[in-house]
């Protein structure tokens, strides 16, 4: 979990953070769960790299999923298979579980899956 810090002179942000981070510690499934808390706000943008580049420092991949996004529980057996069959492969840079594309382009059969030079950051 990567989290920003309140923002400043913003009212009411510090009471989020904290009912935030509460919902965390309420995770209660089979899980390591790794806290990457920021004490003050750094902002969107630093606070993704510096938390992402901190999370690779226990880990060799990772799962992302921003603060608005509810995934379906096939998402996780997606990424696992895709993160599985494509990590040699030099060409895959991410594994995204979204998909904007109507309609969805064509697949191989039995593939739920299609390659793009596109890359969407909800559900990453």
């Amino acid at each position: 979990m990567i989290a920003d810090g309140p923002r400043e002179g913003v009212k009411g942000d510090l009471m989020k953070v904290q009912e935030t981070r509460a919902a965390i510690e309420a995770v209660d499934w089979d899980c390591e769960l790794v806290r990457i808390y920021s004490d003050h706000n750094l902002g969107c943008n630093r606070r993704i790299r510096t938390g992402i580049s901190e999370v690779f420092q226990h880990v060799d991949e990772l799962v992302v999923l921003e603060d608005d996004c509810v995934p379906e529980v096939s998402f996780f057996d997606f990424t696992k298979t895709l993160l599985e069959r494509y990590r040699a492969d030099g060409r895959v840079m991410a594994i995204s579980g979204n998909c904007f594309l109507n309609p969805v382009p064509d697949t191989a059969p039995g593939q739920n899956h299609y390659f793009s030079k596109f890359m969407h950051c909800w559900g990453w």
